[in-house]
């Protein structure tokens, strides 16, 4: 269902590692990219040989936990989808986070204030972007206030599959993390939105990240 992890797994080879002249901090972010990426892997091979509509979760699950941690998907049915879900969930916030801590160490005064790193992230002018521009191409576009953020965020799940893409993923992932808290279960197209999603916004924040690497490495 899912072809991306080849692509997600190649550019993470490629991104810059942190080295001994950078902080500590600067590990975190490397650290929960090459989560996101092990989670959208998950996700892929959880739901490799699956076709078809995903199976209806239950609604009681209070019998479930144990046997689903045992059963690793040999008998449930609905395992599978739910695993993948939650890999694809884990990886979008994954790389929100990242993101978000790259935008702090980049311009640790916004550090712990979204709404401030917003307005941040679409002035071209504002310090962080003048320092790493890369969050103005990426984020420059991020829809003002909380319901028009929602409103995009919802415009392109609705749209999807349309066009096979996910317009500004990166965008989409802060989204979804900050204000939708959607959790695909079924059918199989929101799996597949969230896939999309997840690894776009990966991508995304693989060059986010190499260009502060880039410009921390340039003040030293």
């Amino acid at each position: 269902m899912f072809d991306t992890f080849a692509r997600v797994s190649h550019r993470f080879g490629q991104i810059r590692v942190p080295d001994e002249h950078l902080p500590g901090e600067w590990v975190s972010p490397y650290r929960l990219l090459f989560g996101a990426a092990y989670s959208i892997g998950a996700a892929e091979r959880s739901l490799a040989s699956r076709t078809g509509e995903a199976t209806e979760v239950p609604v009681d699950l209070s019998s479930s936990l144990n046997g689903a941690i045992q059963d690793e998907g040999r008998t449930i049915a609905w395992l599978h989808f739910w695993r993948a879900s939650y890999m694809l969930t884990n990886a979008i916030y994954r790389v929100a986070a990242a993101a978000e801590k790259i935008c702090y160490l980049a311009d640790p005064g916004l550090r712990g204030d979204r709404r401030r790193l917003w307005d941040a992230a679409v002035s071209a002018t504002s310090a962080l972007s003048e320092k790493l521009p890369k969050v103005y191409d990426l984020l420059g576009k991020m829809p003002r206030g909380r319901p028009a953020r929602a409103a995009y965020l919802r415009a392109q799940r609705e749209t999807f599959p349309g066009p096979m893409t996910v317009a500004l993923p990166l965008v989409c992932a802060f989204i979804q993390t900050d204000i939708d808290k959607h959790v695909a279960y079924r059918p199989l197209k929101e799996l597949l939105f969230d896939g999309t999603l997840a690894a776009g916004a990966f991508l995304e924040a693989c060059d986010l990240w190499d260009a502060a690497i880039d410009a921390e490495r340039g003040t030293r």
